[in-house]
């Protein structure tokens, strides 16, 4: 179910993710020092949808008949009730003091952008719970469509208190058929104030063995070459959890690796960035074809004396070379043969070098002469 933002019986949903918003509760005070209650503020973007035409116009026309002040905000976290702004509860009624709707992206039709602030003071009699709180809502969806939902956020508890202490009951539950993939937490040196982020990755299959909890996650850039660029990052818990994060390292040839135990202790963190192939077996390809020669040089010839005599050399024969490597992921690509097999000028020259699992490598070098022009030269090929 993810996150529900609810103002009255309206609801604000997120197109393709759930809606984001941040949560703020402070304390306020009368003019004479005396404690008042708490300010508290929530942000709210979200998107108003339809399937079409009349039903677009419908949510628009629902949103404008809901949005007015005075009715209760509830912010539903997998069907309970995470915060709240209660009309019975504050002065005048929580009230929108902002409401403003971004201009659509033209791609996507009967869908229209919100945004709402709405605000209220909690009367009460002295201060409960956290002094101070702010909180910060985001979901991420990958290429595989799993979710990543996040929580940001800090908090200030009273003197004597312990913001250690009272961490387990600021974060949010771990939603069924999500691994907590991700949590930190930061305090001053009173133990009052705490930073603190936490992340729910949805799982995509069963986990690692050994692996008691943790996720992984995925992205991949195509450029306009057709190389791959793809990132694995994520973290892994449990007995298993170093030889499962090593695992997760893809194929191809590694740009970026970085394997850290991290706390609490048991969690290994990892990230992995690796050049993949274009199309097929190949990862990486290069070869280069140089011609030259085929002139008159000029000699010089100096005496004391007189000026310098300038006289041609022999011809140069036609020289062409042809050299470049390739990594396969699977095993050694095929090097390509020379272009001119009845003019090498010396025996081919080919290495092999399995420099890192699944990275194999070969190189090639041919050298050809030629008493004539042979044209060209040959444009370098693409070993099979």
């Amino acid at each position: 179910m993810g996150v529900v933002v609810r103002y009255g019986t309206w609801e604000l949903t997120g197109f393709a993710s759930d809606p984001r918003w941040s949560w703020s509760r402070k304390p306020e005070y009368h003019q004479d020092g005396r404690f008042r209650g708490y300010r508290v503020e929530c942000r709210v973007s979200g998107v108003l949808a339809g399937t079409n035409l009349a039903s677009y116009r419908a949510a628009l026309v629902a949103a404008r008949d809901a949005l007015v002040d005075g009715s209760d905000l509830t912010i539903l976290w997998d069907g309970e009730t995470l915060h709240s702004l209660l009309a019975s509860e504050c002065e005048r009624g929580p009230r929108i003091t902002s409401l403003s709707f971004p201009q659509s992206d033209r791609q996507y039709r009967y869908r229209q952008p919100v945004e709402l602030t709405v605000e209220g003071v909690v009367l009460e009699e002295g201060p409960t719970g956290l002094l101070e709180e702010d909180q910060q809502y985001e979901q991420e969806i990958d290429q595989d469509e799993l979710e990543t939902r996040r929580f940001t956020g800090s908090y200030l508890v009273a003197a004597g208190q312990s913001a250690q202490a009272a961490l387990t009951s600021v974060l949010p539950s771990k939603p069924s058929g999500f691994v907590r993939s991700r949590r930190s937490a930061r305090y001053d040196q009173d133990d009052r104030r705490c930073d603190y982020t936490v992340e729910y990755r949805q799982l995509g299959g069963d986990l690692p063995s050994g692996v008691t909890s943790g996720a992984v996650t995925t992205s991949v850039r195509t450029e306009a070459s057709g190389r791959v660029t793809r990132t694995v990052s994520g973290a892994y818990r449990g007995a298993g959890a170093e030889a499962a994060a090593n695992a997760a390292r893809p194929a191809g040839v590694l740009v970026e690796s970085e394997l850290s135990v991290q706390t609490p202790p048991g969690e290994v963190g990892f990230r992995y960035v690796v050049v993949g192939p274009a199309t097929g077996d190949l990862l990486s390809w290069q070869e280069t074809v140089t011609k030259s020669g085929g002139g008159q040089p000029l000699k010089a010839f100096t005496y004391s004396g007189i000026t310098p005599l300038l006289m041609h050399a022999e011809r140069e024969p036609y020289r062409v070379t042809q050299s470049g490597s390739a990594v396969g992921q699977s095993g050694y690509p095929a090097a390509p043969g020379p272009y001119y097999p009845a003019d090498l000028a010396r025996s081919p020259e080919r290495s092999y070098a399995n420099r890192a699992p699944n990275e194999y490598e070969v190189t090639w070098s041919y050298e050809f002469l030629f008493a004539t022009d042979p044209g060209g030269p040959v444009l370098p090929g693409r070993p099979a």
